[in-house]
């Protein structure tokens, strides 16, 4: 878990520096892309779905950054199946 850890940290900080950089809305600018999709998939499965094992790394990792909090609620609003399709096991 520890490698996990240090892997998600430093994905979170360039996901957060990427942000801070252009100071757009999503990842590639202010226009949805695929980027966001594969963002997507990463917030849902590992740091806001309970049922994983990487939930409580992945979710206290992506709450050290606040452009990336901002950018999940982005998200969410351009994504709103994440928000109800609730814990979903990774087996």
């Amino acid at each position: 878990m520890a490698a996990w850890r240090a892997y998600i940290d430093k994905f979170h900080a360039l996901v957060e520096k990427t942000l801070a950089h252009h100071g757009k809305k999503f990842i590639a600018g202010d226009k949805l892309t695929i980027a966001d999709f594969v963002m997507a998939s990463h917030i849902g499965n590992y740091v806001n779905n309970t049922a994983s094992p990487f939930w409580d790394e992945g979710s206290s990792s992506a709450a050290q950054h606040a452009n990336l909090q901002r950018y999940m609620k982005d998200i969410y609003v351009a994504l709103p199946y994440l928000t109800s399709r609730g814990a979903i096991s990774p087996v």
